[in-house]
C-alpha cells in the first residue's frame, strides 16, 4: 500500500473505532489493511469484552450481595 492510502485508512479506523493510531494500524495489518474487515472484527472484540466485562461486574455483584446462612431466620 502506499503510504498515503495507510494513512487514510488508519484515519478512517480512528474515526470509526474511537482506537489510537497504534491499535488502528494493529487491526488493520491483522486484517489485511481491509478497513471494513478490521472494523467488524473491531466490534466482535468489543462486544465479546463488553460481555465479558459485564458478566465479571454482575458475578462480583451478586457474590458480593449472598448472605451466609446466619443471616436468615431459623
Amino acid at each position: 500500500f502506499q503510504p498515503d492510502l495507510q494513512r487514510s485508512l488508519v484515519v478512517t479506523v480512528c474515526q470509526r473505532t474511537r482506537l489510537n493510531v497504534k491499535f488502528s494500524v494493529d487491526c488493520l495489518q491483522n486484517n489485511g489493511w481491509d478497513v471494513e474487515r478490521a472494523i467488524a472484527n473491531f466490534e466482535q472484540v468489543k462486544v465479546s469484552f463488553l460481555f465479558i466485562s459485564l458478566s465479571m461486574t454482575l458475578y462480583s455483584c451478586f457474590r458480593q450481595a449472598t448472605l451466609g446462612s446466619e443471616a436468615y431466620l431459623s
